[in-house]
């Protein structure tokens, strides 16, 4: 079936971070078949990436009138919104997410840090303990705890978390950026340069790749 077949190329490419290809079948399996609610949230995920947000948020939406009960497709909704900052509307559909999937590490720790740009760092911290009993851990659930513990007063407990989450994900150049910017925020203007020259070095060697 050929829409089937043009949507595992897009999805292939997707995966690669070849977005003009994964546009380009994502784009025929639609034509094959409109009503194909993952081919529709694809070619959302793709707008998003396109920083084409109203094109994202209806075919996300799209997608979610065909499929109302797929929790990934609440989490994409909620991506664009929060990138179109409604802050609101995402932890609405984050949490429609968590509802569908109250387990699913992806869908919680987008839910939790919704609800720190929200301003609600307890319900934030909630979430993001509950998924470090879990065992889940990276540089996401890092990044949000070391913020939520800054917004909290927590000032040493935030340190200690960011340099944690590094030391477990070393080259993750946006942790290490908010870890700098959080540096900068406390004073402490020769940790935050040594972050950056880090940061430099990692996107240099990434560049000459």
């Amino acid at each position: 079936d050929a829409d089937k077949d043009d949507y595992d190329r897009a999805v292939f490419y997707f995966e690669m971070n070849r977005f003009k290809e994964a546009a380009y079948f994502a784009q025929l399996a639609y034509k094959s078949n409109p009503q194909r609610a993952e081919v529709l949230d694809l070619l959302g995920v793709l707008a998003m990436h396109a920083d084409q947000l109203d094109v994202a948020l209806d075919c996300v939406r799209g997608a979610i009138s065909i499929a109302s009960d797929e929790p990934m497709f609440h989490t994409h909704l909620g991506m664009v919104l929060q990138m179109m900052n409604d802050i609101n509307g995402a932890v609405s559909a984050f949490n429609r997410a968590r509802h569908l999937a109250p387990e699913d590490p992806v869908v919680l720790i987008n839910y939790g840090a919704s609800l720190r740009l929200q301003g609600d760092h307890r319900s934030a911290l909630g979430v993001f303990e509950s998924l470090i009993e879990q065992g889940v851990s990276g540089g996401a659930i890092g990044l949000n705890l070391g913020l939520i513990y800054e917004s909290l007063g927590h000032k040493a407990k935030a340190t200690q978390t960011f340099e944690e989450a590094i030391k477990e994900a070393p080259d993750a150049v946006h942790l290490r950026q908010s870890y700098a910017d959080f540096l900068t925020r406390n004073e402490a203007e020769d940790a935050a340069e040594a972050q950056l020259k880090i940061i430099e070095r990692l996107t240099r060697g990434h560049h000459s790749m």
